[in-house]
């Protein structure tokens, strides 16, 4: 059920939010009030042709956007087809720049025109509207069959499960390569990347320390005039011969002498004593920091290097350490996978026969109700032309995809699966590009005769 709609600068309208109560709603007005634009709308968010003239005069950007209660399975297993997800809502919206350019998204997930009307068509119905009549859309014909067979909804959703595994299992053979040789490359590759990781010797922190080590290199001039400049002021000796580390002891030395008379005094003979093994702590530390302070043009050259590493690697395999390690360990999982690839291509190749298998019967288990169904909607129709006193037969004619009983899903990846498929209308005169192993995707029902 339509819930709301949104519209920005479409036409005449700025911008509009329509929000749609259960059972009949009826918009009013009249001529030129904007019923039409309203039409044109929900026409763009069923996929319709995006026309920039349909924009507001003097705007560059128009949205439409649509909320759906799905409130049926067969919507709820389109949106799952599509986007992956199990929700009861589905937010659909369409954008249209000044060159005529749309860009469509669902659920806030960017989506084709196709995909837009496989999706929409089942959640909207505009008569009047040809091209959006879904009874003369073939593409829908099995989804109105199904409506009058409300048993397939459990196996449709069994059927789509099966559907699902059979992809991973076709995506996990994939990963294999095609042959030998492309499995032979790749672990030549995953080999050197591990080699290459694990030679490097990365660890945590060791950027860090580079990049201090970097900074001292370039402040060296300026660090050994800081300390030697220090060192000189606290040693340098004055006029009367003595430096300042000197001074300092002499004071100590003058209050020692007095301390006995108070313990005031004590007190401050031994803070300047205290001060004077600092001076001279911090002057031995200094020289010796000095001396250690030496790095050579072939020093910084060796560390300029190894963080150039580090930048590569996180270019190459990921922006920090631990997604690098990452990395390691998923490159040493399949190379280990690969490595001993025939065996488990073997037990892939079991579990897709065994899905097929499930997924075939399945399959069979939708004819025998679709035929069962169609049965009764032809007494059902033909009963309503005969009361209409139109002398008319009409047939429904439904044809099995599965060959010998055998069931196969596309090894391309740009031909969509579907799980309410497996199921086609008769007419031999309609054109049908694909292989027969690729018709299990497609979609086909009810026909006039």
């Amino acid at each position: 059920m339509l819930k709301s709609l949104l519209i920005k600068n479409i036409a005449l309208i700025s911008e509009v939010r329509i929000d749609f109560a259960a059972g009949l709603n009826i918009l009013s007005g009249e001529t030129g009030a904007g019923k039409s634009i309203i039409i044109d709308s929900v026409n763009l968010i069923l996929g319709g042709r995006a026309d920039k003239t349909l924009l507001r005069h003097g705007e560059t950007a128009a949205l439409v956007e649509a909320v759906f209660d799905l409130d049926t399975e067969e919507a709820r297993l389109a949106l799952a087809e599509l986007t992956g997800e199990d929700d009861d809502t589905a937010v659909v919206s369409r954008a249209l720049d000044a060159d005529g350019k749309s860009d469509a998204r669902i659920n806030g997930r960017a989506a084709s025109l196709s995909m837009l009307k496989r999706f929409c068509s089942a959640l909207v119905d505009l008569h009047g509207q040809h091209e959006h009549q879904s009874l003369l859309k073939p593409a829908e014909h099995l989804r109105i069959l199904d409506h009058f067979a409300p048993e397939t909804a459990p196996l449709k959703a069994e059927l789509a499960a099966e559907l699902k595994t059979l992809r991973q299992i076709e995506s996990d053979l994939g990963s294999f390569g095609s042959d030998g040789e492309e499995r032979a490359r790749r672990l030549d590759m995953l080999k050197f990347q591990i080699d290459e990781i694990e030679g490097a010797r990365l660890y945590d922190g060791e950027e860090e320390e580079l990049r201090g080590k970097r900074e001292l290199i370039i402040n060296q001039e300026r660090i050994l005039s800081g300390l030697s400049t220090a060192a000189n002021l606290l040693s340098e000796e004055g006029a009367d011969g003595s430096s300042a580390a000197d001074a300092l002891a002499q004071a100590a030395a003058a209050l020692g002498a007095v301390s006995g008379y108070s313990p005031e005094i004590e007190e401050y003979a031994e803070k300047l004593r205290t001060a004077c093994d600092l001076v001279d702590e911090a002057l031995s530390g200094a020289s010796a920091y000095a001396e250690e302070l030496d790095y050579s043009e072939k020093d910084a050259d060796a560390l300029e290097a190894r963080l150039d590493l580090y930048r590569a690697f996180k270019r190459k395999y990921g922006g920090s350490l631990e997604r690098i390690g990452q990395f390691l360990e998923n490159a040493r999982a399949e190379y280990d996978r690969i490595a001993g690839g025939d065996a488990e291509i073997a037990k892939l190749k079991a579990r897709r026969r065994e899905t097929e298998q499930r997924a075939a019967g399945l399959c069979e288990q939708l004819h025998t109700h679709r035929e069962k169904a169609a049965a009764g909607l032809e007494r059902r129709i033909a009963s309503e032309l005969s009361d209409l006193s139109m002398k008319a037969r009409f047939k429904i004619d439904i044809q099995s995809l599965l060959l010998n009983s055998q069931f196969s899903i596309p090894r391309r990846r740009t031909v969509p699966i579907r799980s309410s498929s497996f199921s086609r209308q008769t007419p031999a005169s309609r054109s049908n590009p694909w292989p027969k192993s690729y018709r299990a995707a497609r979609r086909r029902a009810l026909c006039w005769r």
